[in-house]
């Protein structure tokens, strides 16, 4: 992908399955995706992103502008952690 190609607004990321819980994009400057970043995808197969926000994205991993750097990405689905049903959510409101 070429970021300094103006024209183009947005990237699309496409995969094989959607998620109903929900997916993250993970990109990373390293293979083991040790170093990453993420991206909320959504339930679908794909996330379109802007090139706005991929610029910030990659600034976080330490990539400046006009640098070129080998990106790896993936997507993993989003674990939704149930509480135990003895475990309540409680709203504390202090005394004003």
């Amino acid at each position: 992908m070429d970021l300094n190609d103006e024209s183009k607004d947005s990237y699309e990321f496409t995969w094989d399955k959607a998620s109903e819980q929900g997916s993250v994009l993970i990109f990373s400057t390293t293979k083991d995706l040790v170093k990453q970043v993420t991206v909320e995808a959504g339930t679908g197969k794909n996330c379109n992103i802007s090139a706005l926000v991929i610029n910030q994205l990659l600034s976080k991993l330490d990539i400046k502008s006009g640098n070129e750097r080998l990106i790896y990405w993936t997507v993993k689905k989003i674990k939704i952690t149930r509480l135990p049903p003895h475990q309540k959510f409680v709203r504390y409101k202090p005394d004003e």
